[in-house]
């Protein structure tokens, strides 16, 4: 009767106790891992009802502290007498085994009594004894530590890979066991040929003990051989298959700790850009976030704001985990966060030079220039994503990331600096030759298309590298012509009047407006070799750049023109020779016109088979083959 009195009242506070202790915390959704049970066996809940306690109709009535505190109040009244009765037993003890056993009972019913007015006085109080009664314990054991973090991991993997490891260990013991058969049938095969040689009958009867304890170790080997076996194969015929035992460890996950995980992702995400949106918003609305009027410590503010950003987050995802008590996820995320320290340390040098840009104290400044893949471009704004413009192109606005800027070097802009040597619509002439008009223009690409419709495209680096020549803000055209040595009395008078007026008059008549010639000059340029020759410059307007190749021929055929009506010779150069002094003819040769001026000595003009024959008269007289 006092047995059950005691197991009744033990049930009744071990209840109490957890339903007062329950009743302030929340409940959690994933409980914490319990270890496997040892060697496969499964912990059985005992389906028996907990005895009632007494008084419990007027449980109903009575606080849950109020409740537990009588409980434990009987359970030490029940414990005290049990201590005074094996007390009594110890001094009543006839041998000093018996008394020696007596006395460590008495020892853990002490330290039990103990606990329980410890547990008796924290629920009376509120307050934690151990607590405040413990000295404080200054000392950092690392791997005590280690072990509290890591200890609910290590649970989960073993719970994980329970099945296959209890599996491996009962063919381990499955193999161990059929060793030892053999050893011991070799046992016995040694002792029955030694009981068959021996003569003694007393040595005989002694072998027989032997061999009779041999065979019962090998009966008790094949019972546990057989038992191991058919605890393996029926293992290994309930087991999943590979793709089942996926899916269920994959549902059982994303049932506890999946979920919790997503909500923990979640909320870093929405952390993450609700304080980016306010950054954003505060950017916009800020008077002191003007483009061109941020100071250093505006900037800091910002740069420490953006680390804000990214803590605060992370803060909020752990808190989420803590709050949900899945310390398995919070260890990994604590392991996480120490190996991305660790690798943050190699990163240190490029998170400084990120750090002087951002605060716009580096070499790439915001509002200066700057060349990226040879195109200038002005630095708009410095962040993680930093805004690059050139106003010329199309889409001529780059938004790379900050990192790329590190080893750049930009600089102040001049007063007239241009963006881009031309504009769509622009003519220009390149370096290799290609003239056209500018139909597209972008960071990656400019493309012109050609006088007849063709089209041809280069890279901007390269189109840039051409030097382009641009016609639509005016040009000029170059023209050299030449008039015969005949007409020297007047070469620098008459003619460059009159080539000046015809080639005016018709210029304007191809021209659709007299404005778009802004000048024409026709100088002398040069008494030539042959001719005498006049340099036509010639300025138009960049709207007739389509007309350049035109123009060019214009000044030409409008200089022959004159000639013709002028009645001036257009010389031509002819191939004279000059024979060694002494010669027999003696002639002089040299560059002649057709018709050569009368002031000028006559030259005798020799061509090219009058050449060869006097080269073969030569040979002749000498004797030559």
């Amino acid at each position: 009767m006092n047995d059950q009195l005691r197991g009744i009242t033990l049930y009744g506070g071990l209840a109490a106790l957890l339903l007062t202790l329950a009743a302030p915390v929340r409940a959690q959704d994933s409980p914490p891992p319990q270890p496997p049970a040892e060697n496969g066996e499964r912990e059985e809940t005992s389906a028996e009802p907990v005895p009632a306690l007494p008084g419990a109709e007027d449980a109903k009535e009575l606080p849950p502290a109020v409740l537990t505190l009588r409980s434990l109040m009987l359970s030490l009244d029940l414990l005290r007498n049990e201590i005074e009765a094996k007390q009594a037993a110890y001094k009543k003890a006839a041998t000093p085994e018996e008394q020696s056993l007596i006395a460590h009972e008495l020892t853990g019913l002490n330290e039990k009594l103990q606990t329980m007015e410890q547990d008796f006085q924290s629920i009376a109080t509120g307050i934690d004894l151990e607590r405040f009664l413990g000295q404080p314990d200054d000392s950092l054991d690392l791997n005590r530590e280690l072990d509290q973090l890591f200890s609910p991991i290590l649970q989960e993997l073993k719970e994980i890979t329970r099945e296959p490891r209890e599996i491996e260990e009962m063919r381990n013991e499955l193999e161990l066991y059929e060793q030892r058969r053999e050893t011991v049938n070799l046992a016995l095969e040694n002792v029955q040929r030694l009981r068959e040689m021996a003569v003694d009958e007393t040595l005989k009867e002694e072998l027989s003990g032997v061999e009779e304890q041999w065979k019962e170790r090998l009966q008790e080997i094949e019972s546990r051989i057989q038992v191991t076996d058919y605890r393996l194969k029926q293992s290994l015929d309930g087991r999943d298959s590979f793709f089942d035992s996926v899916t269920n460890t994959v549902t059982s996950f994303f049932r506890s700790r999946g979920r919790n995980l997503l909500l923990s992702i979640l909320t870093f995400f929405v952390v993450f850009l609700l304080l980016r949106y306010l950054h954003r918003y505060l950017y916009k609305v800020s008077p002191w976030h003007k483009p061109g009027k941020k100071g250093f410590y505006f900037r800091l503010v910002d740069v420490l704001y953006y680390a804000f950003t990214f803590l605060g987050a992370l803060v909020a995802s752990l808190l989420v985990l803590y709050a949900t008590g899945d310390w398995v996820l919070m260890g990994l995320a604590i392991i996480f966060l120490v190996g991305l320290i660790l690798a943050a340390k190699n990163g240190l040098p490029r998170f400084y030079n990120q750090a002087r840009l951002l605060l716009n104290v580096g070499e790439v400044r915001e509002g200066e220039r700057i060349l990226k893949d040879g195109i200038p471009y002005r630095v708009e704004s410095l962040s993680f994503y930093s805004r690059l413009r050139n106003p010329l192109l199309t889409g001529g606005e780059l938004r790379i990331p900050l990192g790329q800027l590190i080893g750049q070097v930009s600089r102040p802009l001049g007063e007239h600096e241009l963006w881009f040597p031309c504009e769509e619509g622009d003519w220009v002439i390149l370096a290799d030759g290609t003239r056209g008009k500018v139909i597209l223009q972008t960071p990656e690409m400019v493309q012109l298309i050609l006088l007849g419709g063709s089209r041809k495209s280069y890279a901007t680096g390269d189109f840039y590298g051409q030097s382009p020549d641009n016609l639509s803000h005016n040009f000029r055209i170059k023209s050299v012509f030449g008039v015969d040595y005949q007409h020297q009395a007047i070469c620098t008078t008459e003619i460059p009047d009159l080539l000046w007026k015809k080639i005016t008059a018709g210029l304007y008549g191809v021209l659709q407006e007299r404005e778009q010639l802004i000048s024409l000059k026709v100088e002398f340029q040069e008494a030539g070799s042959s001719s005498l020759n006049y340099e036509i410059l010639a300025d138009f307007r960049g709207d007739v750049a389509d007309k350049y190749e035109m123009l060019r021929r214009a000044l030409q055929r409008l200089a022959v023109d004159a000639c013709n009506e002028n009645g001036w010779v257009i010389p031509f150069t002819q191939v004279t020779l000059h024979p060694p002094p002494g010669s027999e003819d003696g002639a002089t040769f040299g560059f002649a016109s057709r018709n050569p001026s009368p002031s000028r000595p006559r030259r005798t003009v020799v061509n090219k088979k009058e050449k060869g024959a006097k080269t073969e008269s030569r040979k002749e007289d000498s004797g030559e083959e």
